[in-house]
């Protein structure tokens, strides 16, 4: 016989917080999304009093921006990738786009690229992108979406 499940619904996040205190040592947060990731829920443990495992909610907040973060991590001495950010898809942007295609030695017309938003879960939105053009297609729909990110950006992908 299977046993029943322990999932429970909760009429706020206050409740949610006084069930864990009442039932966990610690908790570890395997949620994706703004809210897992971005600093939303590791905030509302830690003004619960709560111990968890990972990133304080301002760090989380902070480096939920992939492209921030990659300049970040660069900048301590840690190697990643490059990657370019598309705030608005115009003729420059693609110009400029085509210039970083081409210093990262990568062709124009079919080089495979990664389009994610920067403020979203991990693999919210992901797309492989093959040359500057489409790269351009991939962002501008990010872009238009109707609950828009802010940027897109493109990381090598080998």
């Amino acid at each position: 016989m299977m046993p029943s499940s322990t999932a429970q619904q909760f009429d706020s996040h206050g409740a949610f917080m006084d069930h864990l205190r009442r039932n966990v040592d610690i908790v570890f947060p395997a949620i994706h999304g703004n809210f897992g990731e971005g600093g939303g829920l590791q905030h509302m443990l830690e003004e619960a009093g709560l111990p968890f495992v990972g990133t304080s909610s301002g760090m989380a907040a902070r480096l939920f921006d992939k492209h921030r973060a990659s300049l970040e991590l660069e900048a301590a001495g840690y190697a990643t990738l490059p990657s370019f950010l598309i705030q608005i898809c115009s003729d420059r942007t693609r110009n400029d786009l085509r210039n970083w295609f081409l210093k990262h030695c990568i062709n124009e017309a079919s080089g495979r690229v990664v389009v994610k938003p920067v403020s979203a879960g991990s693999s919210v939105g992901v797309t492989v992108a093959f040359g500057v053009d489409e790269a351009i297609r991939h962002a501008e729909d990010l872009l238009s979406q109707v609950d828009p990110v802010d940027a897109a950006s493109c990381n090598l992908l080998r």
